[in-house]
């Protein structure tokens, strides 16, 4: 015998929820640009300068919903004012970079990072703008200035292990919980208002947050 089921059963099975849109922010890099959504909120912090034409970006998610959710690099696109896709450059190539025995250009090695840390500012509030802790001889951009300076013969040795701490990685996201890392992109092509459109989907939820983007 054959049971029908109400047209609001059958598109629940077999149509996929989509995200929810959180409206869209505007930022400045070096500021804490921060996306509230109803389950989950995106902190996103630009470093203030470009590490030769890339842009990194530390990108933190916090979980207010009571289910896990999965946050990394996959969950995070890039994308000029115009759509333009702008790539995250995989974890495995900077790793590789920084194993370089001499200076890489974009390198984001260093053996000042420290492992990420978050705290709260005068207002309770999440403050995620220095959250990858004291970074040393590290230049603002994250990066050593060793490498961005080329009439330096011996660079600093790369600490890799150091680099890896920092770097954004696939986890899943505990109800309550917060994680972050840092990612960074290809180098940019911009024209015009240079505008970086940052998009992170997040438990179930579009966060989309807007900035210039630095000069290097």
């Amino acid at each position: 015998m054959r049971i029908a089921l109400p047209l609001a059963a059958l598109l629940a099975i077999t149509v996929p929820a989509a995200a929810q849109d959180v409206a869209p922010v505007d930022g400045k890099p070096g500021t804490d640009i921060v996306s509230a959504g109803t389950i989950g909120d995106v902190h996103v912090v630009a470093e203030t300068t470009l590490a030769k034409g890339r842009l990194v970006l530390h990108v933190v998610a916090v979980n207010r919903g009571k289910a896990n959710a999965p946050f990394g690099p996959e969950n995070i696109a890039l994308a000029a004012a115009d759509g333009t896709a702008i790539a995250l450059l995989p974890r495995d190539r900077l790793l590789a970079e920084a194993g370089a025995p001499g200076p890489v250009a974009g390198s984001t090695a260093s053996s000042g990072y420290a492992a990420p840390t978050l705290s709260t500012n005068g207002a309770g509030q999440l403050d995620t703008t220095g959250y990858t802790g004291g970074m040393g001889a590290v230049s603002a951009s994250g990066v050593p200035q060793d490498t961005l300076d080329r009439s330096r013969a011996a660079p600093p040795k790369v600490d890799v292990g150091k680099l890896d701490e920092v770097l954004l990685k696939q986890v899943e996201v505990k109800p309550g919980a917060v994680e972050g890392g840092q990612v960074v992109s290809d180098k940019l092509k911009l024209r015009g208002d240079r505008i970086v459109v940052v998009t992170v989907n997040f438990a179930g939820e579009r966060h989309i947050v807007r900035l210039p983007a630095p000069k290097n």
